[in-house]
């Protein structure tokens, strides 16, 4: 024959287990809930060439021009107006050209004959 105290306590440790059991199925239901709510969330996707856009127009800016892009060609144009310290203003514009990565270098020009300006120089955007 079981005691009383020894039913009692079956009978504690049957509804702690059932609680527990309940709250780990709860968890897992949860998590797995989450994960796929997570995987099929449509996530606004900046592509990486337009990560390196906005670097390189930051540079430009940066190097006192004033670029603009031209999204079906893939180009960045930036101009000049200054040739003052031609010296200084050349090495400023090769910095800023050098930090545009996935761009290269189409057309330069700098001088009175130029048509945009003192200073034009334009950056296509390189494949792959």
């Amino acid at each position: 024959m079981i005691s009383n105290y020894l039913k009692r306590t079956r009978i504690i440790n049957g509804l702690i287990t059932g609680v527990l059991v309940a709250s780990g199925l709860t968890m897992i239901g949860m998590g797995s809930f989450r994960i796929i709510s997570d995987i099929s969330a449509d996530v606004p996707v900046v592509t990486f060439e337009q990560e390196l856009e906005k670097k390189c127009i930051a540079s430009l800016r940066d190097a006192s021009l004033s670029p603009y892009t031209n999204p079906k060609t893939k180009k960045i144009t930036a101009n000049g107006y200054s040739l003052e310290d031609a010296k200084t203003r050349i090495t400023e514009t090769s910095l800023a050209i050098q930090q545009c990565i996935g761009y290269e270098l189409e057309e330069f020009c700098m001088g009175t004959g130029c048509e945009s300006g003192a200073l034009s120089f334009t950056l296509k955007q390189t494949e792959g």
